[in-house]
């Protein structure tokens, strides 16, 4: 998700300079400077620009008016020119905050982020108690992955002043980088509460959570924003979104219909009717809501990879891939088409060729958890288990709050017989998923191999109960069973596995079996 936007500003524009009973040529640069500061509070920013330059130009030596002419070319988007008065302001006064603050904010727009880093990090030791540049920033650390200190800056910029919007929601964001959902969601009912009259920060929470793989409550805050602001778009496409990714295609079909006027120009609105049709399977509506998408902008990938979804749902894995190459061709920079590529081949069972389109993915988007994911999945497929051991971690750390990162990395620790860490992992992957099946199976598994049964019965009975087509856990639930002395349920149970006809599966076969579940469009 794209940060809030830095704040422009400087910590706060300073009253017009008083002329008194000053020299002529005193008089003109203060003239100026004043001049220029009613420009810049009336936002005109070329003329405020041309006065600074008048009093800098007379006046030498005053850090205040280079500071006043790096922020007026700032707002014009003069980076260049902004970094060199803010220079300038710096080489007259090094213990300038504002000097520093807004020399930091013109690095970042430069994307040259150490800099702006330390920048900031030197404005806020100037200026503890300035919230601006507490905000901003964490709110870069935040987009460097760096979610340790940048909580630690938002809450300090909290307890600088009052709490807005933008902050609540960035702290959300960081609580959710570090793994902390409990934390999340207490700030984000915390903050609904607190701007309950402004559904756009019910639709700004809702957009964080679905970002960071909680539907759920995502859906809770977004239902929350609809009913403040009905029939708006903004809100309803991401509702539908997320019920789509909550396998609940009446509920986003409910969403979708109340903006079919509204929003029909919209591509992205025909890509999830689509997705909707496709969920509830009606596959030739959602072939034509595609072609919709495709019609309205046909230079736009998103809607091909969409379509090639679709034909790897229906097994057309060539289909799919030709698709994709399109799409390619169109934007090649675009990691989601490789990863995409990368799934058609995976479910065909073609490792190499799978793992070379992820390798691609990654170098176009080094933090795609994703591709990551799934390239950590082949590797355990494959049987190399340090290799994949080391991606799903990778995963997890950009993603720590996804239960099937959880889930299969613990079966990766397994398959290296490391259990007691699998164990911990497994327990991670129910606490945040309660209902999926395979964490509990795998849990239960675990525990079985240690020898406790008594405590491995539970999540094997769970797994059953959640995911009643999965025929491994009628065979350790069996299992245990048997290790209990509970004769009739170990035969009903391993009647039950009979009846599937499957065989055990290997450790590698299980991981194949487990991302091909996952990747595979529903």
């Amino acid at each position: 998700m794209s940060s809030w936007l830095l704040l422009i500003l400087a910590f706060s524009l300073a009253p017009s300079v008083s002329s008194g009973q000053s020299a002529p040529a005193v008089q003109d640069w203060k003239t100026h400077l004043n001049r220029g500061i009613e420009f810049l509070r009336a936002q005109k920013f070329q003329p405020a620009k041309e006065e600074f330059l008048l009093a800098t130009a007379q006046r030498r030596d005053n850090p205040a008016a280079f500071v006043y002419l790096g922020l007026a070319s700032l707002q014009l988007d003069q980076l260049a020119d902004a970094e060199a008065a803010f220079r300038q302001a710096l080489i007259l006064d090094p213990g300038s905050a504002q000097a520093h603050y807004n020399l930091g904010l013109t690095y970042s727009r430069q994307n040259r982020v150490p800099e702006a880093i330390r920048a900031l990090e030197k404005a806020v030791t100037l200026a503890p108690q300035q919230q601006t540049a507490l905000y901003n920033l964490g709110v870069l650390l935040l987009d460097q992955k760096r979610p340790e200190e940048a909580v630690r800056y938002l809450e300090r910029a909290r307890q600088a002043g009052t709490e807005t919007a933008e902050l609540a929601v960035n702290l959300i964001r960081a609580h959710l980088d570090l793994g902390k959902i409990e934390d999340a969601l207490k700030q984000a009912q915390s903050s609904s509460s607190r701007f309950r009259d402004a559904p756009e920060v019910c639709l700004a929470i809702g957009r964080v959570l679905l970002a960071h793989d909680l539907p759920e409550p995502a859906r809770t805050f977004l239902e929350k924003a609809s009913r403040q602001l009905p029939g708006e778009p903004a809100i309803l496409l991401p509702l539908a979104d997320t019920n789509i990714q909550l396998g609940d295609a009446t509920r986003a079909l409910e969403a979708l219909n109340s903006i079919s006027g509204s929003a029909a120009a919209s591509p992205e609105y025909h890509r999830l009717v689509a997705q909707a049709y496709l969920l509830s399977g009606q596959k030739e509506k959602a072939f034509d809501e595609l072609g919709k998408a495709i019609e309205l902008n046909p230079q736009n990938p998103a809607s091909y990879v969409a379509l090639a979804r679709f034909h790897q749902k229906h097994g057309e894995q060539g289909k799919a891939v030709a698709v994709l190459e399109k799409a390619a061709k169109l934007d090649p920079n675009f990691p989601e088409i490789p990863y995409s590529i990368a799934i058609s081949y995976f479910i065909a069972d073609e490792y190499d060729q799978a793992a070379s389109f992820l390798d691609n993915a990654i170098r176009l988007d080094p933090n795609f958890d994703r591709a990551i994911f799934l390239l950590g999945i082949i590797k355990a497929a494959q049987g190399r288990g340090r290799e994949a051991e080391l991606l799903l971690k990778k995963s997890l750390e950009l993603k720590p709050q996804n239960p099937h990162y959880h889930c299969l990395y613990g079966m990766t620790l397994l398959a290296l017989n490391r259990v007691p860490e699998a164990i911990e992992s497994f327990r991670r992957t129910v606490l945040l998923a309660p209902s999926y099946g395979l964490g509990h199976y795998q849990l239960g598994r675990a525990l079985a191999r240690q020898g406790r049964y008594s405590e491995a019965r539970g999540p094997l009975e769970r797994a059953i109960e959640a995911r009643p087509d999965l025929p491994e856990a009628y065979y350790q639930v069996g299992r245990v069973y048997v290790r209990l002395g509970e004769k009739d349920r170990a035969e009903k149970a391993f009647a039950a596995f009979e009846k599937f006809r499957a065989g055990q599966l290997s450790e590698q076969q299980e991981m194949s079996r487990a991302g091909q579940e996952l990747v595979k469009p529903k």
